[in-house]
């Protein structure tokens, strides 16, 4: 299997996404599934119980077909080039960084809005995109066309979480800086600190009870 982390990611993503559609008796509403209501993400529910869940299993939680389809999509599409270019091991990293930091910037910003799917960290993948396009002196239309295009989707589309797909492009673009370090080492080095940092001020926030 070339890219074994973009299937296994996508094939959690649709095993969730059934869960939640047999939960709901629907495809075109799922969002009053119990395992959605569990794991969106909503700050007034962050701060009892496993509230830090949320902000992995927010994720997973897609709201209807067409949700799940585009990002499942897109994910297939961006995260098989990025794991061969950049390996399995890392991409989980560059990932995980970007869903996580997509989640921190709706509790900062818009903590009322509640919140589910992937694209915040799709989002981190097409900046990463861009950073492997720089790094290897190719064309760089295609990936900046992919991130406007997307953007201006961001701030005209009502039923999508601005601050979700700002806060994923925003740590991507840490992440892909961090992967233009010539020495691998210190690539590591990197993407272990930059992991570190987004779970401590998730730790931080949600002890501190919010804004």
């Amino acid at each position: 299997m070339q890219a074994p982390v973009t299937v296994m990611l996508g094939a959690a993503l649709c095993a969730v996404w059934l869960v939640c559609a047999f939960q709901s008796g629907s495809v075109l509403a799922t969002s009053d599934s119990s395992l959605a209501r569990a794991w969106m993400l909503w700050g007034p529910e962050m701060f009892t119980g496993l509230g830090f869940a949320r902000l992995i299993g927010f994720l997973f939680i897609h709201l209807d077909i067409g949700h799940i389809a585009v990002n499942l999509f897109l994910g297939l599409l961006i995260g098989r080039e990025i794991e061969l270019a950049i390996g399995s091991a890392a991409y989980f990293l560059a990932w995980l960084i970007s869903g996580l930091g997509s989640g921190l910037a709706v509790l900062f910003f818009s903590p009322l809005e509640p919140t589910g799917g992937v694209s915040g960290a799709l989002y981190g993948m097409m900046a990463i995109l861009v950073g492997l396009a720089l790094r290897r002196g190719t064309d760089l239309r295609s990936p900046l066309a992919l991130v406007g295009v997307n953007l201006v989707y961001t701030f005209l589309a009502p039923s999508v979480s601005l601050w979700g797909h700002l806060g994923g492009l925003a740590d991507g673009t840490l992440v892909a800086v961090v992967l233009s370090i010539r020495s691998s080492a210190w690539r590591w080095v990197g993407l272990v600190a930059l992991l570190g940092a987004v779970i401590a001020a998730a730790f931080g926030f949600i002890s501190s009870g919010g804004l």
